[in-house]
């Protein structure tokens, strides 16, 4: 399982933060919310973690979910806020911007319509970095969706 790989990834090296982001998604997906809590008080920046375990101590699953959708707002509004980055005239060979970013959160929070709007903002820009977004897990749940589907058949991804 992912879980299984992302601990082996964080016992190689423990100092990267997104193999701990990417454990903690994965154990909140299986349910696993007292592992999630785990994977949170051993991540390099552990602040939240005593908020989440007290949460779903006091709460159970849907107070742990409603902390994490929180969580994710505060990132989206910080986000937000930034102005967005800008990285010369080589459009396809930046790493993902903060469009990826906004529209991967939207897809945590369960709204894809937002996901979307993003995506396709990013598609004008850089229309062959939506190749991300189709092979990438964190996007699987917008495959069926009618415009995503419509940047696929563009890229020739599906017919």
């Amino acid at each position: 399982s992912a879980a299984v790989l992302l601990r082996h990834a964080i016992a190689i090296d423990p100092s990267p933060l997104g193999p701990y982001n990417r454990l903690i998604q994965s154990l909140e997906a299986l349910g696993d919310y007292p592992g999630a809590v785990a994977a949170r008080r051993q991540a390099p920046d552990s602040s939240g973690a005593g908020r989440f375990a007290a949460v779903l101590a006091r709460e159970g699953a849907t107070g742990y979910l409603r902390e994490r959708d929180a969580a994710l707002r505060r990132r989206l509004d910080s986000l937000l806020a930034a102005p967005p980055a800008t990285h010369g005239t080589v459009a396809d060979s930046v790493p993902p911007l903060r469009e990826n970013r906004l529209a991967q959160l939207y897809v945590q929070l369960g709204e894809n319509t937002k996901a979307m709007d993003w995506i396709e903002r990013e598609y004008q820009r850089r229309p062959r970095r939506f190749r991300i977004y189709w092979f990438h897990p964190d996007f699987d749940q917008l495959h069926q969706d009618p415009r995503f589907q419509a940047l696929a058949r563009r890229e020739g991804l599906v017919q």
